[in-house]
């Protein structure tokens, strides 16, 4: 097994005053309805985001963000949906299984991903 990890900070002013085009560039259609606007949600869905691209070796600008969907369990936890390039990159790694944390706190949103990957 191997651990593959990504952690990622994003000030809540960033995503405060997007536009709707640089939100629909990020955000799929179910996270901007989950987050309802507010800036603190989309900061952390953001941060999950870019830790997934990290704990994939991914540059942030290889592979577009919404590739990676923060959804809520049933629990109340997040996890994570991936889709085209940065699936077929997680695929490639032999990534079996996900976890993802994300809080926010005094104008800041960090997440943590933990990718778990079989040994070839």
């Amino acid at each position: 097994m191997r651990l593959h990890s990504g952690v990622d900070l994003v000030a809540i002013s960033r995503v405060a005053g997007l536009d709707e085009a640089a939100l629909n560039g990020v955000f799929t259609p179910g996270e901007l309805r989950h987050c309802a606007g507010q800036p603190a949600s989309l900061a952390g869905h953001w941060a999950a985001k870019e830790a997934m691209l990290k704990a994939l070796g991914l540059g942030v600008d290889s592979a577009p963000m919404v590739g990676v969907e923060v959804v809520t369990q049933g629990s109340g936890m997040p996890a994570l949906v991936l889709s085209g390039a940065v699936l077929e990159r997680a695929l490639a790694l032999g990534v079996g299984e996900l976890s993802v944390s994300i809080s926010h706190d005094a104008g800041f949103a960090v997440a943590m991903v933990v990718a778990l990957a079989q040994d070839d």
